[in-house]
């Protein structure tokens, strides 16, 4: 009998909230949300070159961390399919 991938799915969402943002927006649309959220308004607190720098970091942090979750998912997905 073949498992439901779907149903592992709902699971691994509710339990992993992360992940969602590699659903929904996905890993570079998240990034570049990231980009903007932290670069716009540090723009006005710390200063334009200063608050670019603190906002590709962020971005590019962003970017690996959703890119781990990404590989856990579908580890856990070749681990939950393999189980028949």
């Amino acid at each position: 009998m073949k498992k439901d991938w779907t149903e592992f799915q709902k699971k691994y969402r509710l339990e992993n909230s992360l992940y969602n943002f590699v659903i929904k927006p996905g890993v570079f649309e998240s990034s570049v949300a990231v980009f903007f959220i932290v670069g716009i308004p540090s723009i006005f607190i710390i200063g334009e070159k200063f608050s670019t720098i603190l906002s590709f970091v962020f971005s590019i942090l962003t970017y690996f961390v959703l890119k781990n979750e990404e590989k856990k998912f579908n580890k856990e997905l070749d681990k939950y399919l393999e189980d028949d």
